[in-house]
């Protein structure tokens, strides 16, 4: 399964909070949970592995999986869901209490999902750092309480949202160590797109080298270089097709394209017809 595929369903929201001495035991639940720390200091242990959670950590821990969410030194309050990531079983709607040693079995995970292209959340997935989550977990957590219409199709779009922004994350620490170095990168491509930006050019801008570059721009947007610099020189393109009569030639130039012909094949393999038709049609 792609993760563009998915539809997640929230089973189960709600705000969570221990004082000093309160824990759950080890168990394992038939649908994925996600606990975001909101205030205080604690710990949870996901498939053997010890994670501090404190306020802004968030965790992610699929269906089957060993967990246990241990009692705090002084209190520690989280928000946690209980979700799928499909709507294929929203006939189970009421909340799946997880199940102790000798109490679970494979035939209660609901559904064990395979991501092709997010290996991030394939297992359990800790990110320590992730307050820019916090308002819309909390605006979540309102709208599967309040229960108002059509709030299946909020909570599923916001929980999307924040799935994404998790996995995002994950691979910028995983390829560069987080800092937002991925998202300055990218940054700069989409400034100087006019520009005739290189492995090279970028590699020593941003102290790399060449064969790295290509590597990490292919694993935060799924393309190499330059057919991620072209993608964003041909949506420019489109805005000025759309907004100006400049010719052709004048678009193409001030995209970052060496020639017009060469721009001419590249924007119809990538919008289906060249730039005169696309003209002609709008």
């Amino acid at each position: 399964m792609k993760f563009s595929d998915i539809r997640p369903f929230v089973r189960y929201a709600r705000y969570m909070t221990l004082a000093k001495e309160e824990g759950y035991r080890p168990s394992w639940a038939g649908d994925a949970r996600l606990f975001f720390c909101i205030s205080g200091e604690g710990e949870i242990a996901a498939a053997g592995d010890n994670f501090k959670m404190k306020t802004g950590s968030l965790i992610i821990i699929n269906s089957g999986i060993e967990y246990e969410i241990k009692s705090p030194e002084n209190h520690v309050s989280y928000i946690a869901l209980n979700f799928d990531y499909t709507d294929k079983n929203t006939h189970l709607h009421l909340p799946i209490p997880p199940r102790t040693d000798g109490e679970f079995s494979s035939r209660d995970i609901i559904e064990n999902i395979k991501f092709s292209d997010a290996p991030e959340i394939q297992k359990t997935l800790f990110l320590p750092e992730m307050h820019s989550l916090s308002s819309r977990l909390e605006h979540l957590v309102r709208e599967y309480s309040m229960r108002i219409i059509f709030n299946e199709i909020k909570t599923s779009a916001l929980l999307a949202e924040v799935l994404l922004d998790a996995i995002r994350s994950a691979r910028s620490e995983t390829v560069l160590g987080g800092g937002g170095r991925l998202d300055a990168i990218v940054w700069y491509i989409h400034e100087h797109y006019r520009e005739p930006l290189t492995n090279e050019l970028l590699g020593e801008h941003f102290g790399f080298h060449k064969n790295y570059i290509s590597v990490i721009v292919k694993e935060y947007t799924g393309m190499p270089l330059h057919k991620y610099l072209n993608h964003v020189r041909i949506s420019h393109a489109l805005d000025m097709l759309n907004d100006s009569d400049a010719p052709i030639a004048e678009i193409a130039e001030k995209c970052g394209f060496c020639d017009i012909y060469y721009f001419s094949r590249y924007f119809k393999q990538a919008v289906g017809v060249s730039p005169t038709e696309y003209r002609r049609n709008r």
